[in-house]
């Protein structure tokens, strides 16, 4: 911001009782304090946008807050309002984005680390599509750590391109549309959003998918490239690699489970629920099999004899368990912002359609199927490798009854828990439940593929 616009500043009260401290971050259009409420000393984050900003969001952002209150994963919001020419939102303080963290971790996770993570993420996405949203530009730096008490729990922030994709007129999932502009963040964005389809739950737990390969290879295929300022040409540039990297060559070194995670997503309709029970199991599997404890010991908790120096303390083993703790980790990394609040990189877009939807808007999760047309542009893109995906899940190990019922263990929260409607048998294989959970089906160039011509001995 420039210096005639700081209105508010560092030991300012906005609200009546949160006082701005230090500042620990700045996007675009937008700076974010430390702050304290001065009635109870809870710490907390304060973010201060113009209101003469070109494409304000904080208003639109606080109120996806208030939409998703109360679900695992997600920051609590303690007041929103507007003072002296700012809109103000004051939310949970976190500790460090998942990227810086993987900064200080010599650019990768463990497979014991990436799994821990990929359980809560599995989960936080899920409540956050069962109250009707969807984020839309899930990242790294979108993922932070909590403090405290929640020092193990990792939360999805920033949801300032977040929308519904449960219509508030109809009550309805959202209509198919194509030629959509994009928005999001390249690197990790959806074959779909490249294609210019609207967005919808898939592309969430798409996006998800590239994050969890990029903490375990440090890098993605398409990391690179460019195009100048042409935004259309850098689009379609990504578009090609993503659709011409098959799952296993991105997933290449990583466990099978990844590829099927992948392909699971891009096999799943616009309107269709993903299906986050195989995506536990699948994944919970592959941790019971590396014989991986739950106990929220990650790459960074351990740190004995690596490279990580965090200040003072870093001769010791860093444990970070402690409240005081993390405000020494968080001042090592001397951070430059708390979360990439509004992305400043030309990277990522707004979308001018996203106004404020919020009158009369259902949250339920719903399975409905779109009154529009099939996925015509992506169907003609991913008619070629479709066969081939499917007969990839099919060679997936099998998943066992006590792949899906919770027991006593420690790790029971990891274990998936499947819906009443559900019909798990011990002889069910990945692909059978990919069938009977995402239901696969595909318009090859406008004609309707069954999935009973290509499933068949199981």
């Amino acid at each position: 911001m420039k210096n005639k616009e700081r209105i508010i500043d560092t030991d300012d009260v906005v609200g009546e009782k949160f006082k701005l401290g230090r500042k620990i971050g700045r996007g675009a259009f937008s700076e974010v304090y430390a702050g304290v409420n001065l009635q109870s000393g809870e710490e907390v984050a304060i973010k201060l946008e113009p209101v003469t900003t070109e494409h304000p969001q904080l208003y639109h952002e606080s109120e996806i807050y208030k939409r998703l209150q109360g679900g695992v994963g997600i920051p609590s919001l303690k007041w929103f309002g507007v003072e002296r020419g700012h809109n103000i939102m004051v939310i949970e303080l976190l500790g460090p984005n998942l990227q810086e963290i993987l900064d200080r971790c010599g650019g990768k996770f463990s497979l014991k680390t990436v799994l821990m993570l990929a359980n809560q993420l599995i989960e936080a996405v899920e409540c956050m599509h069962d109250k009707g949203v969807i984020h839309r530009d899930i990242k790294p730096e979108n993922l932070l750590m909590g403090l405290g008490s929640n020092v193990c729990q990792v939360y999805i922030t920033d949801f300032g391109l977040a929308k519904l994709y449960i219509d508030p007129e109809t009550d309805e999932h959202i209509s198919y549309r194509e030629h959509k502009s994009f928005v999001g963040t390249h690197r990790y964005a959806s074959l779909y959003t490249h294609c210019g389809v609207e967005q919808s739950r898939r592309v969430d737990m798409e996006s998800l998918g590239y994050v969890l390969v990029y903490f375990l290879k440090g890098s993605l295929p398409w990391q690179g490239i460019s195009a100048g300022s042409n935004e259309e040409e850098l689009n379609h540039k990504l578009m090609i690699k993503k659709f011409n990297t098959k799952p296993e060559e991105l997933c290449e070194s990583c466990p099978s489970e990844f590829a099927a995670w992948v392909k699971c997503m891009r096999l799943t309709l616009f309107s269709e629920m993903p299906s986050y029970i195989y995506l536990k199991a699948i994944t919970q599997r592959l941790f019971k099999s590396k014989g991986y404890k739950f106990d929220y010991v990650y790459d960074w908790t351990i740190s004995p004899k690596d490279n990580i120096k965090l200040g003072a303390s870093a001769q010791k083993p860093i444990r970070i368990l402690a409240t005081q703790d993390i405000h020494d980790t968080l001042e090592a990394f001397s951070r430059t912002r708390i979360s990439d609040d509004v992305p400043s990189s030309k990277d990522v877009q707004p979308d001018p359609e996203n106004e404020n939807p919020w009158q009369n808007a259902s949250g339920r999760r719903r399975q409905r199927q779109s009154s529009s047309s099939p996925d015509s542009i992506c169907s003609r893109f991913f008619h070629t490798q479709l066969l081939g995906d499917l007969q990839f899940l099919r060679r997936l190990p099998l998943l066992s009854t006590a792949d899906w019922a919770p027991n006593s263990s420690p790790t029971a929260d990891w274990l998936p828990k499947p819906s009443p409607t559900s019909s798990i048998t011990s002889t069910a294989t990945a692909a059978s439940n990919c069938r009977r959970d995402l239901r696969f089906r595909a318009h090859i160039s406008g004609e309707h593929l069954h999935h009973d011509c290509i499933f068949t001995t199981v």
